[in-house]
């Protein structure tokens, strides 16, 4: 029969405080690469949100590029073939120019502008979308081309769902009683 002995080897410079020493440093050590990990993961998660946004902004692009289109005023004006430019300068890497603005009364509303070139002209498309309350879905509530053209732009609008606020008879009575008869239209 064989009997193994394990003994403790301890060196003459191993001290109870050199100990507390190693244990320290490998605590920091280890605290150091726990906090990289963290940043790490922060940016991927944030980098993560930013293409989910984009990707959810190029779909809003296509849908009113598309729309914008196929306005045979639009078409008329600009000509055609038509090109989509996310900025002014054309390049095609840059992201896309948008907004979402959430206001107490109507939700979230989503701001973009992008740029038409044509045969004939260049323009520049604006879009307005509030998120209904209900869907989560985005809908158009105002979708507008300026058109540049010799002496100025005009204004083209494709889509118009802006609500038309009207008033009572009282309201509607202007300066010396003279007022509209329509409503007004939130510009």
């Amino acid at each position: 029969m064989s009997y193994i002995i394990l003994t403790t080897i301890r060196s003459p410079n191993y001290t109870a405080n050199s100990a507390v020493a190693h244990a320290l440093q490998t605590l920091g050590y280890t605290g150091v690469i726990i906090v990289g990990l963290g940043v790490i993961g922060t940016a991927i998660y944030s980098i993560g949100l930013e293409l989910v946004d984009q990707t959810d902004a190029w779909k809003v692009y296509d849908d009113a590029l598309e729309r914008v289109m196929n306005s045979e005023e639009v078409q008329k004006l600009v000509g055609i073939p038509m090109t989509g430019l996310a900025d002014e300068g054309g390049r095609r890497g840059k992201s896309l120019s948008h907004h979402i603005v959430e206001d107490p009364t109507s939700g979230k509303t989503l701001l973009m502008k992008f740029y038409i070139k044509g045969a004939k002209s260049s323009g520049t498309v604006h879009v307005e979308m509030v998120q209904n309350k209900e869907t989560s879905r985005w809908d158009y509530q105002l979708l507008l081309v300026d058109i540049a053209q010799h002496g100025g732009s005009k204004r083209v609008i494709v889509t118009d769902n802006r609500p038309i606020f009207t008033m009572s008879d009282p309201e509607r009575r202007g300066w010396f009683g003279f007022g509209s008869a329509r409503g007004i239209r939130r510009v």
